[in-house]
């Protein structure tokens, strides 16, 4: 369980489910914070649920579907998966009510010894129960290109979508377009200030101090999207509309078309109907590279002198077990922690950014993204105090070290992992039709839309095959190790079949991954555990190979991040083309 406690929640030791959010008003304490309602379910022998009022904000951390004891996050319900979408297009779609019904039918009930009509609900209560006090709740249905209906709340769409941090998510959700650009973005710089100037395909963008460098990407199409300034105005004017009254808020997407998303949620019909409960994480529309730079109030000024000294804070909350009133949160205009929540780190956008560095006649402090911290260590009590941390926390997707913790041992990142997002850069940019990955049985598994299967072991007839760094089997009085894995992928490109073998590591960062072409599907198949136990004899050095089982292409030596090792592999079918 999380040290994060929310106080209004039961303390009566069972087992809540955050079933829905309700309505949402305005906070006349807190103006730039408004109030939400949580419908919490307890599955008991009859269902029973009721309503709790939170600030808006914590429901990126209070999710749907989240269970919680004492107050306490628990985990998640047990039928929650993860799934992943693609849509062409968002404009066409269909609103629900949350117990609404899409058709009736009728059935033999033994019980009456007769036929009798039954109704077909679009969210079904034996899939997934919505209580009477969310039955007001409007949803989205949109036709994913599988033919899947994905069903969304408002509130669920724009915690996924509406930026990165909670910063950014806070000043869209209470403020119009306008408003929203100037919160988040620094705009008191002198280009010539900084060493190197922009290139010409970088676009300069400055942020507020307290917005994270991927909000970039939102706060860049709120100023040129009309469409993202339409959709952050509507969510305004219902705000500003209903300010006397709670009401429930529709929001639609900033951006329309080719739209792609990982989602956590529940299979209302499997294969037909999906219902979110989270976004996870999405594809951002085309974006310029960046040139990015930050707010620095300690710039020594053009006369000499530096800015208004930052005044003393506060000294740390020491309390390990921070509390959350969650209906009362300060406004958040102080320098944020960062607070992981659950999700993917990486970004699915490909631009690339630089940070602007000041002139020597300038302080070289510049203001990096916020300070990151882990959520157990922000302290959410004393609401209604002025040194609340509550609202000045930033909740993003990359969780850090511990403050002031004994330095970690270093953890070698996984060659197949790397070699694997690369391969999705390339899918998801449409630079290869599809990625396969044999799996644990010798089965082609398509990876392009789902995370890795079980991976394929080395035939293990030497010691180097083994993963000694996982605990041993005891067989008799013998210790076996299991064996060292294989990241064999299959990609589809310009008409050609491409194979890659990345070899788990588990002692070095040395990173070669073998490329194999001219070879048939079920050819390579049988290929493979020979070319694995060359590889195995020569200690996994691909130069060493040779006869068939030498690399078809020379091996790609792997540098950077996702997105650099996938130019390496796009240049190396462009040769083999």
């Amino acid at each position: 369980m999380t040290e994060l406690v929310i106080e209004t929640f039961p303390k009566d030791g069972k087992t809540w489910m955050v079933a829905e959010f309700g309505k949402v008003k305005w906070n006349e304490a807190v103006p730039d914070e408004p109030l939400i309602q949580v419908i919490l379910s307890h599955g008991s022998k009859k269902q029973v649920s009721i309503t709790r009022t939170i600030a808006k904000s914590l429901t990126i951390y209070v999710t749907k579907g989240s269970t919680w004891v004492n107050g306490e996050k628990a985990g998640d319900i047990p039928t929650a998966t993860t799934a992943i979408f693609r849509f062409d297009s968002l404009r066409d779609f269909q609103t629900i009510s949350a117990w609404e019904s899409y058709d009736s039918a009728t059935i033999w009930d033994g019980n009456l010894g007769r036929h009798r009509d039954i109704r077909l609900y679009y969210i079904p209560p034996t899939k997934y129960s919505i209580p009477k006090d969310a039955r007001d709740c409007h949803y989205h249905v949109y036709k994913a290109n599988s033919g899947v209906d994905v069903v969304i709340s408002s509130i669920c769409l724009f915690d996924g979508l509406f930026g990165y941090s909670m910063k950014s998510k806070q000043i869209a959700f209470n403020n119009t377009a306008e408003n929203a650009i100037k919160a988040m973005e620094f705009t008191g710089f002198n280009i010539d200030d900084y060493e190197e100037p922009p290139l010409e395909n970088e676009e300069v963008i400055g942020l507020a101090k307290d917005i994270r460098d991927n909000d970039r990407f939102f706060l860049y199409h709120l100023k040129t999207s009309y469409d993202a300034q339409r959709a952050v105005n509507h969510i305004s004017a219902q705000l500003t509309r209903n300010r006397h009254a709670e009401s429930y808020i529709t929001v639609n997407p900033w951006f329309t078309e080719n739209h792609h998303w990982k989602v956590k949620g529940v299979w209302l019909e499997n294969g037909k109907r999906f219902f979110v409960l989270q976004i996870l994480n999405f594809m951002y529309p085309p974006s310029p590279d960046f040139f990015i730079i930050r707010e620095n109030h300690n710039i020594i000024a053009e006369n000499g002198e530096r800015g208004a000294t930052k005044r003393n804070t506060r000294t740390k909350n020491s309390n390990t077990r921070p509390n959350s009133a969650s209906d009362r949160k300060p406004s958040s205009d102080a320098l944020p922690d960062d607070i992981q929540v659950t999700g993917d780190a990486d970004i699915w956008v490909n631009p690339r950014h630089r940070k602007a560095v000041p002139k020597d006649n300038k302080t070289k402090n510049q203001a990096m993204a916020p300070k990151e911290k882990h959520r157990e260590q922000i302290s959410t009590s004393q609401i209604n105090q002025s040194n609340s941390d509550v609202g000045k926390g930033n909740l993003t997707q990359e969780p850090t070290e511990p403050d002031k913790q004994p330095e970690q041992p270093k953890v070698v990142p996984n060659a197949i992992m790397l070699i694997y997002k690369a391969l999705l850069v390339l899918f998801r940019n449409g630079d290869i039709d599809e990625v396969e990955c044999l799996d644990s049985t010798g089965e082609w598994v398509d990876v392009g839309n789902s995370d890795l299967p079980s991976l394929y072991n080395f035939p293990k007839s030497t010691t180097w095959g083994e993963n000694r760094t996982k605990p041993p089997f005891r067989v008799g009085a013998s210790k076996v190790y299991i064996a060292r894995r294989a990241g064999v992928f299959h990609v589809s490109a310009q008409g050609e079949d491409f194979y890659f073998i990345a070899i788990e590591r588990v002692r070095t960062e040395s990173y070669r991954t073998g490329v194999y072409i001219g070879f048939y599907k079920v050819d390579f198949i049988i290929e493979i555990d020979r070319i694995l136990k060359e590889v195995e004899k020569e200690s996994g050095v691909w130069a060493n190979l040779s006869g068939v089982v030498k690399s078809g292409y020379d091996p790609i030596t792997h540098r950077g991040d996702a997105n650099s090792i996938a130019r390496q592999i796009s240049m190396r079918m462009e040769l083999a083309g």
